[in-house]
């Protein structure tokens, strides 16, 4: 499939130093996806494409998207999906990944209207699953979970979600650690021992092997591993 073709392809490039960026840019079928910044994204590979979920404009209230976009990398075509089910709130700074056949949205962060005026930024702790099979939005109910957050990292090994830090909104980091059941939707808060990172948010978060994930950079503490 196209991941395994770009994981050997990036692998001889970085075995032989000739890693290079390379800009495609239009025409391709379709109508491409509108300009947009804090979105989230995934890779599927059932369908080999990459799915793209909200953020902001540019515009000076920043509005927040809740459409959806598909880009197949195989034809490189955009695809808008049309779906149906509980649509997800408009919103920024949210995390998107893949469990089985679903594609798991959570948190975020979306700007208030213009009037009345001095209105807080509105952060979420809301949980939408999609079916690419299905073309469907389900929105999952659960409790006792992590607050309404945006700019957290997130990740999936074997049945669990694994969250940590964000913005609480109020200029507030965190850097807790969430764990969501994607079996029993059940969440949890482990106890971890070790040196803690930082309060942050805007960080990037990877899967190093089953016991392992690494989290670089961020906002709110110090650009460290």
């Amino acid at each position: 499939g196209v991941a395994h073709q770009c994981y050997h392809g990036f692998i001889k490039a970085v075995q032989e130093g000739n890693i290079q960026w390379e800009s495609r840019t239009y025409p391709y079928p379709g109508t491409p996806i509108t300009q947009r910044f804090s979105h989230s994204a995934c890779y599927y590979d059932a369908n080999q494409s990459m799915y793209v979920f909200g953020g902001c404009t540019q515009s000076s209230c920043n509005a927040a998207f809740n459409d959806l976009w598909r880009l197949d990398l195989n034809s490189k075509e955009w695809i808008r999906p049309l779906a149906s089910g509980s649509y997800p709130s408009p919103k920024a700074g949210a995390t998107l990944v893949v469990y089985k056949d679903l594609l798991v949205l959570f948190g975020g962060w979306t700007r208030p209207s213009p009037y009345p005026l001095h209105q807080p930024e509105r952060f979420f702790d809301e949980i939408h699953t999609y079916s690419p099979s299905k073309n469907w939005w389900n929105c999952i109910v659960t409790t006792h979970g992590p607050p309404p957050m945006a700019g957290h990292s997130s990740c999936v090994i074997d049945d669990k979600m694994i969250v940590f830090g964000g913005s609480l909104g109020s200029r507030q980091m965190s850097n807790d650690v969430w764990v969501l059941d994607l079996e029993q939707w059940a969440w949890s808060k482990p106890n971890i021992s070790g040196p803690t990172p930082h309060p942050r948010g805007g960080q990037s978060q990877i899967i190093i092997d089953d016991e392992t994930i690494l989290i670089l950079g961020g906002c709110g503490g110090p650009n460290a591993v």
